[in-house]
């Protein structure tokens, strides 16, 4: 060994903590014993070593790939149940939301298809397993009409046979041929009727490797581990390419593990790549233990045990490193001793390392935060919890995170270990679900309240009428009999805004000219706003007609307006304005729920008073309203939000306290 390799062995000897100098000394004793018996005591080390080196290495590998699949089984478990979830409201919501209306399902299931990447398609079968719609089209136009009984893959009706037989989601095997290219597998989600038979499927379908690629499962074993997806029968579903009928013979050290999904489970199948067992069980571990041994005696076996502790702090950094998941290590000195990348990237900053734990405040308010979580830790307790911080952008974050203290032999806390979750889309995925499902459940309440109250009203109005012709005009039994008419009729005003609300008003949409009918509205519209507030109009040129009920613009215009007025006590001005605007394709931020194309935008404007945070959250919701007790009943934005749904459009309110309030609706253009 040559001088500055003896240097490096020191310098590696010394950086690990252990004291170098007593070592150094001792190793510098002569040997005393023959050359023949020296040779002979350095082979018998060299072949005890080398067999607890290959021993080791290769039960470290082993716990490495157990740990590896248990992460990979993990992350695509929790990628497969998110999308699959996902699905189920489309089948609970068929029956009062999609029936009938395939442009409806459409465009819901595209939207679905651009913000969870990973599906190859999602169609709706009839009873007759005849699939009736197929989303995307493109590509798809071989398979709209096809009947199912008749497929080549006999998995597919089996699969829509047991889903029918159970009334739960079934899937085929992930190794059907598809017409669109590629193979997965076809999962079918039964939707019954009130009767409860079964009226048709949903049809989602996976394509298996763009599954694994969207998951990004194997770009995170960066190389070192290859995977393969099996059914239990045995049957390859995803293998590395050029190498499918490798995954029916043994991986060296793999190791398997079971993924859920729906009524059959698939088989997961994880293994070292050749590189990486090379990497981690070679001869040159011998070579150089030799090298070592013969050169240092007793400083070899130290050398061998600092190795040792080096490969288990590397295999610990590859898995943390790996995780999607931030990691933190914090010392009892609160200085960062440990970041994964994924912590340095949720706290946007390139390096935590050897930073003050108060780096990790983030925005408004996790300074208390921060005591909180040092008050618990003090106690000797793990902290556990969900936060949101607010960044000087305005932006909102939330975090679901835990923090452990470690603790020594002696029991003695040495140091914490964080792990955060950035929850942030999770979290408004929930708030939009929860807010759809309290619109739809306030709608139905609101519908069905107002075809009763509709049925009484027009008894009362009826006999009311009677009653005014039959009476004297000069008695007092007239005037109540006119009153009782009068309020029976502004009843049924509001009734018809509830029925607009819920969308169970009969709309008559025609071709309309949506500048010419805000000019025919001026003249009343200024008669809404009265003296108070002015009206003014910027109407955008040539636009399209849209596909739109009249009176429903009417009562859109008017509502609106009013509630402009009512916003300004002091008087100001009310805009109108229409343009054309165009949703882009994919997610949009502005109309999530608009497919995309080009559209008319008809908006109010106000510079009032404007609504807080709270009021916005409640603004939709029938009869909500902060005006003063009989200056308004609650319908007005309420009765927008349903004409908007029920015209096939949007509706969109910027608003801001001081700052005034801007309403638009958008509308698609007529064909």
């Amino acid at each position: 060994m040559s001088t500055n390799e003896k240097g490096d062995t020191r310098r590696r000897i010394l950086n690990s903590g252990v004291p170098g100098e007593a070592l150094w000394s001792s190793n510098s004793r002569p040997a005393r014993a023959g050359a023949s018996a020296i040779v002979m005591v350095l082979l018998l080390l060299v072949g005890l070593a080398g067999m607890e080196v290959r021993s080791y290495r290769r039960q470290a590998l082993e716990r490495e790939a157990g740990m590896i699949a248990d992460q990979v089984a993990n992350h695509l478990m929790s990628w497969t149940d998110g999308r699959l979830a996902a699905i189920q409201p489309f089948v609970e919501r068929w029956n009062d939301h999609y029936a009938g209306k395939p442009e409806v399902f459409r465009r819901d299931a595209q939207l679905f298809l651009d913000r969870l990447p990973g599906l190859q398609a999602l169609n709706w079968l009839g009873p007759d397993w005849v699939i009736r719609t197929t989303v995307p089209n493109e590509g798809n136009e071989a398979a709209l009409g096809r009947n199912l009984h008749d497929h080549p893959a006999p998995d597919v009706s089996e699969a829509i046979r047991r889903a029918t037989e159970t009334g739960a989601p079934a899937r085929s095997r992930a190794i059907v041929d598809f017409l669109q290219g590629g193979r997965g597998f076809a999962s079918y989600w039964p939707v019954k009727g009130t009767d409860g038979a079964v009226v048709g499927f949903v049809n989602a379908v996976f394509r298996i490797d763009r599954m694994v690629e969207v998951s990004r499962v194997a770009y995170q074993l960066k190389g070192e581990y290859e995977i393969a997806l099996v059914e239990e029968d045995g049957l390859v579903a995803f293998a590395p390419t050029g190498e499918e009928d490798r995954g029916l013979k043994p991986w060296p050290f793999s190791k398997e593990r079971k993924i859920a999904l729906l009524d059959r489970p698939l088989v997961l199948v994880v293994a070292p790549t050749p590189s990486r067992v090379d990497q981690l069980v070679t001869s040159s571990d011998f070579l150089n233990l030799a090298g070592v041994l013969g050169a240092c005696g007793l400083v070899g076996i130290l050398a061998f045990g600092v190795l040792r502790r080096q490969s288990e702090l590397n295999r610990l950094a590859m898995a943390t490193d790996q995780a999607e998941e931030g990691i933190l290590v914090i010392g009892r000195n609160a200085r960062i001793l440990y970041a994964n990348d994924a912590a340095s990237q949720m706290m946007g900053r390139n390096s935590l390392v050897g930073s003050d734990v108060t780096i990790l405040s983030e925005g408004q308010g996790d300074d208390d935060l921060m005591v909180e979580i040092a008050e618990s830790l003090g106690t000797g307790r793990m902290w556990r919890g969900r936060y949101s911080s607010v960044w000087a952008d305005g932006s909102c974050h939330f975090r679901d995170a835990s923090i452990t203290p470690v603790r020594g032999r002696a029991g003695r806390v040495e140091s914490y270990v964080g792990v955060i979750r950035d929850v942030t889309r999770e979290n408004e995925l929930e708030e939009e679900l929860r807010h759809s499902q309290k619109m739809d459940a306030v709608g139905r309440l609101a519908g069905g309240a107002a075809h009763e109250f509709n049925n009484l009203l027009t008894v009362i109005q009826g006999y009311a009428e009677q009653l005014v012709e039959s009476l004297d005009g000069e008695s007092e039994l007239h005037g109540a009999a006119a009153t009782i008419q009068d309020a029976a009729r502004r009843a049924a005003i509001t009734v018809g805004q509830l029925l607009a609300f819920s969308r169970r008003q009969a709309a008559q949409p025609e071709r309309l000219d949506l500048n010419a009918a805000v000019e025919r509205l001026e003249m009343v519209l200024r008669g809404a706003l009265g003296a108070e507030a002015t009206l003014a109009t910027r109407l955008g040129p040539t636009l399209p007609p849209v596909m739109a009920d009249p009176n429903h613009i009417q009562q859109v215009l008017v509502n609106l307006c009013v509630n402009a007025r009512d916003a300004m006590p002091e008087g100001g001005t009310v805009t109108l304005s229409t343009e054309e605007v165009v949703v882009s394709d994919g997610p949009s931020g502005t109309f999530p729920d608009l497919a995309p194309g080009r559209y008319a935008a008809l908006s109010v404007s106000d510079h009032g008073s404007g609504m807080d945070e709270e009021t916005r959250s409640r603004m939709f919701e029938p009869f909500f309203t902060t005006k003063e007790v009989g200056r308004g009943t609650g319908l007005g934005l309420a009765t927008v939000y349903g004409i908007a749904e029920q015209s096939g459009g949007a509706l969109r309110v910027v608003t801001e306290p001081g700052k005034g309030t801007v309403v638009t609706l958008v509308l698609p253009f007529a064909a």
